[in-house]
């Protein structure tokens, strides 16, 4: 008896096995079919949430300047200003800075040493608890783009410094 109720279990299993797979490759076929992977017109234009009045222009159009190019800066690692009876903190980050011109991050690699030092010295006078926050991450992000980008304008690099993204970012 206990052979027949092992044959069965065994029979169970294998339906479920076979059910989850039949699941999940229509639950791929579907994801791939709304993703317009396969099926469909190629010239036909993709379908995008909202009508047309509801989407600004803005959206539609590529950004001027051509792709986005990322080139990733040397981590940083500083200590936090600290006031009376502080205990000392320190910061370690990485940045990538994004740009639309190949030639603004080829004048930023040259003028790398003044990039550093200037991002050392905004780092180094930062209040920790302050960066706690996203506000003042995001405060920092921008202070970092505006501090690349005066040295870029200063050295008369073409282009600027579009965004700036931190990749790592420890504090202690």
């Amino acid at each position: 008896m206990s052979g027949n109720r092992q044959k069965g279990a065994s029979k169970l299993i294998i339906i479920l096995i076979l059910l989850v797979f039949v699941l999940m490759l229509t639950g791929t076929g579907a994801a791939l079919y709304l993703a317009g992977v396969f099926g469909g017109d190629d010239d036909a234009p993709m379908a995008v949430a909202g009508s047309a009045e509801e989407r600004s222009p803005e959206v539609a159009a590529p950004p001027p300047g051509g792709p986005p190019i990322y080139k990733e800066l040397e981590r940083l690692t500083v200590n936090l200003g600290a006031g009376q009876g502080a205990r000392a903190r320190v910061l370690q980050t990485t940045v990538q800075v994004m740009a639309r011109q190949q030639s603004t991050l080829d004048g930023l690699a040259e003028h790398m040493p003044m990039v550093r030092n200037s991002l050392i010295l905004l780092y180094s006078s930062q209040d920790y608890d302050a960066l706690l926050t996203r506000e003042g991450k995001e405060a920092l992000r921008e202070e970092t783009k505006s501090e690349i980008n005066d040295i870029l304008m200063r050295q008369r690099v073409p282009g600027e410094v579009e965004g700036v993204f931190f990749t790592s970012f420890v504090m202690q």
